[in-house]
């Protein structure tokens, strides 16, 4: 935050030209609020492991320092940048943010849409403590139809894509994406093409399954998403953001049935 202040940039009226740190996009939001909940000790399931606690002191303290980000600190602009307006990479490409918390994989899409763009890729402190603790999902994986008249041989192409060494190291250097393979993540080759693997990789033992959040697309875009973004334009309370997630993500799951 300190150095996204240093970065950030007005023009004459007072508008934002460029954003210092851009983190409004849905999947930033969505991270680091279920991320942000875990490093300070709390949780967001409640004791039957399916509904959900998210009007917890640890939550409000997430979305109260998001707020900060924007209204305190000044480093973006949440009407501007936000998931509907300049998306992060983007915004980033065209040089109006200085800082774009994004995964990976932005780093080998930005060297081939982008050859020209200058960047690095750096890993970002914790967001709420001394200690890493995040939440994960499975990665771009390989899937086969279950309606597909030849699975014998579907299985043995995403085997051959994926499961092969040779052929993984490949994806994972020009997607720039973690590998699924230990072997592939020792690569001398996946180091020498993306230096900044060796520090994402040491991040691995903080992570955590997300676990069963009945629907993770819903519980993304159409309620931790809407909320958090309408608490760091000013549209509500961070408690008011947090109550209404609890509220919406536990009716989803009541929704779903057993």
């Amino acid at each position: 935050v300190a150095y996204a202040k240093k970065l950030t940039k007005f023009d004459a009226t007072g508008a934002m030209e460029v954003a210092g740190l851009h983190y409004t996009n849905n999947d930033q939001l969505y991270t680091y609020f279920l991320s942000g909940i875990l490093e300070q000790g709390g949780t967001y399931f409640a004791e039957d492991g399916r509904h959900f606690k998210f009007n917890t002191p640890e939550a409000v303290a997430v979305i109260r320092k998001m707020v900060e980000m924007a209204q305190k600190d000044k480093v973006v602009d949440p009407v501007t940048y936000n998931a509907e307006s300049n998306w992060v990479g983007a915004a980033f490409a065209q040089k109006l943010t200085a800082i774009a918390v994004l995964g990976s994989w932005f780093a080998g899409e930005a060297r081939i849409t982008y050859p020209d763009l200058k960047f690095d890729y750096v890993r970002l402190p914790p967001f709420m403590g001394p200690q890493y603790k995040f939440t994960s999902v499975s990665g771009w994986g390989i899937v086969v139809t279950k309606y597909t008249k030849h699975p014998d041989i579907a299985w043995k192409l995403a085997a051959a894509l994926s499961a092969d060494p040779e052929n993984a190291l490949h994806f994972n250097i020009t997607t720039g994406t973690i590998p699924a393979l230990k072997q592939v993540a020792n690569d001398p080759r996946l180091h020498q093409a993306h230096p900044f693997m060796k520090d994402l990789l040491e991040l691995l033992p903080y992570g955590v399954f997300q676990g069963d959040v009945t629907d993770p697309h819903q519980l993304e875009f159409d309620i931790v998403y809407p909320n958090i973004i309408q608490a760091i334009q000013g549209m509500i309370s961070p408690e008011e953001a947090a109550q209404r997630i609890h509220e919406e993500a536990n009716a989803m799951v009541d929704s779903a049935g057993k």
